[in-house]
């Protein structure tokens, strides 16, 4: 009997231990299920800094403004919104509004730029067009914020080779031209770029080596540079 007692209370703290770890886990690691959206006309993805502390609370405040979250972090969440959504939300004291940073590839202190304006100028000769059918390449990929493991599972399952992170939301990948198209399409994914050349380079190496492309956005050639990896 008094066997039977201990197992009993030992199995009741595995199954409370277990429990108070599924709750601290961060929002962030949740899954998101199937909750891609098609952004409304006139929407933005916003992001809405409200707390998580007293959730559903918090889904229950978003829905006042006709809100449903895309993605959810502790300390904000990502959901369409229009102006007006914005405009309302700001007026009750809830920061609404497109954080601009969530654009920006921040390679190095030489290779930043905004994905909204497209790829920075460089020179021809350290740039690359597109690659061939069938090509296996490097590439930039642009989360809409900060990964949920299953966005990760979710590129690997497709064929992505994950090499290192760029700040804030970026990844340096390798993957096959052929399923480019399909990483683009890919609910979570906001921008796809190919790694190019010109960003594995140093300026002051470009610069002793080749003046004339200094600086990067200079689109004069004739220098035959060692790309650095």
């Amino acid at each position: 009997m008094a066997n039977g007692m201990i197992k009993m209370a030992c199995w009741f703290m595995v199954g409370t231990i277990l429990m108070i770890s599924l709750l601290l886990q961060p929002v962030a690691n949740a899954e998101p299920g199937t909750r891609g959206l098609n952004p409304p006309p006139g929407s933005i993805v916003a992001t809405i800094y409200i707390d998580a502390d007293a959730s559903p609370q918090r889904n229950l405040t978003l829905a006042k403004y006709n809100i449903t979250p895309l993605v959810e972090y502790y300390s904000s969440v990502l959901a369409y919104a229009n102006d007006t959504q914005i405009t309302a939300m700001n007026r009750d004291g809830i920061w609404a509004g497109e954080d601009i940073s969530r654009f920006w590839v921040n390679r190095s202190s030489w290779v930043n730029f905004d994905t909204r304006n497209g790829e920075p100028a460089m020179p021809a000769d350290l740039r690359i067009d597109h690659y061939e059918p069938n090509t296996e390449g490097l590439y930039i990929i642009q989360l809409i914020g900060p990964p949920y493991q299953e966005w990760i599972n979710t590129l690997k399952g497709n064929g992505v080779q994950i090499y290192w992170s760029v700040p804030p939301d970026n990844y340096i990948v390798r993957m096959n031209s052929n399923i480019e198209g399909t990483v683009r399409n890919l609910w979570f994914v906001q921008w796809v770029g190919i790694y190019q050349p010109a960003y594995k380079i140093e300026p002051n190496i470009r610069w002793r080596m080749c003046p004339m492309l200094r600086p990067m956005t200079s689109t004069r050639s004739g220098c035959s540079l060692t790309i650095l990896i």
